[in-house]
């Protein structure tokens, strides 16, 4: 029997099933990330026991919930103050508020202050260097060490020099790459190493395809693009509308595909495009030699014991599959 899940409890088993299913274990690395929910915090203080975690925080509710669940942990948790520096989504506003934050968490027991954290718009080095300056020298003042500072992003990653305040740079999608930082001019469409192999399994008309690939595929991210991605050695054509299992191409002039035809696309956004896959296949000189797993909690089985303790409700005997 299949059951549906509310998001927040979607949600809740996708960090469950990361931490809990031996997916992090080298005690070497450090992780970082933000913290959610208070029903969260268990399996958070459950990894910080295996691996050196750091996770960051733009305000004080946050801190306080994380500083009540490591204040009986053997070790405390490493915390970042998140920086708001032009992206305007997470972060706090100024470097005053940094400041001040920073000496709340260096106050709460079980927390550590270690640093600084931002992820900037494309091409904000500069304003990265002003406010990430300023919020160190407001927080050494109060007598407070600011180890790290750390910025991020991939298509401004051969600026990071234009920041030498910052102390390390958090590049995430160069990894793949793909359309999205073609069209900035970080890369070119040899250096996109993820794609989509896509089948052709309709050509209804002769400026018009039909593929097996739509948005659970693809995704519907477009970051500013027009269009679901770049079919590689097509310049003609445009991948216009996905629907859930398909997607369309169409070209000006004859399409020239017929079913049965395989297609490389390169996405618009590589991060969200693996997340939807169970398995990456490694492709070496045209001949696949390994295929990797994708580990992010689609293949869980929330078990009734496990809903209970999550959501204090009675579930029928049955396991629960997404």
């Amino acid at each position: 029997m299949q059951q549906f899940l509310p998001p927040e409890i979607a949600s809740e088993m996708f960090l469950r099933g990361t931490l809990d299913q031996g997916r992090i274990d080298a005690s070497d690395r450090e992780y970082t990330g933000r913290p959610g929910r208070s029903r969260y915090r268990p399996h958070l203080a459950a990894l910080a026991r295996k691996v050196s975690l750091s996770v960051v925080a733009d305000n004080e509710t946050v801190v306080d919930g994380l500083s009540a669940a490591f204040s009986s942990e053997p070790g405390p948790l490493r915390v970042l103050v998140e920086c708001n520096t032009g992206a305007d989504r997470c972060g706090v506003p100024t470097p005053e508020d940094a400041a001040a934050l920073a000496q709340r968490i260096a106050k709460a027991p079980g927390l550590v202050f270690v640093g600084l954290m931002t992820y900037p718009p494309t091409g904000g080095a500069a304003a990265v260097e002003t406010f990430m300056t300023r919020a160190k020298a407001f927080i050494e003042a109060a007598g407070i060490e600011v180890p790290v500072i750390t910025s991020g992003g991939t298509p401004s990653m051969m600026d990071a020099a234009e920041a030498p305040v910052t102390t390390e740079y958090r590049p995430g999608t160069y990894v793949y790459n793909d359309r999205s930082l073609v069209s900035r001019g970080v890369c070119n469409w040899d250096d996109c190493a993820l794609t989509v192999l896509a089948t052709v399994v309709s050509v209804p008309s002769a400026n018009r395809a039909i593929i097996d690939a739509g948005s659970k595929t693809l995704t519907s991210d477009l970051l500013g693009l027009s269009g679901y991605g770049y079919v590689l050695g097509r310049d003609d054509i445009a991948i216009d509308q996905l629907s859930e299992e398909h997607g369309r191409l169409v070209s000006e002039g004859p399409i020239n595909l017929k079913v049965g035809d395989k297609l490389r696309i390169v996405p618009n956004h590589a991060c969200v495009v693996t997340n939807m896959v169970d398995v990456v296949h490694v492709i070496e000189q045209e001949e696949i030699t390994g295929i990797w797993s994708v580990a992010a909690g689609r293949d869980l089985i929330v078990t009734p014991e496990l809903m209970r303790e999550l959501t204090g409700a009675k579930y029928p005997q049955t396991g629960v599959f997404f």
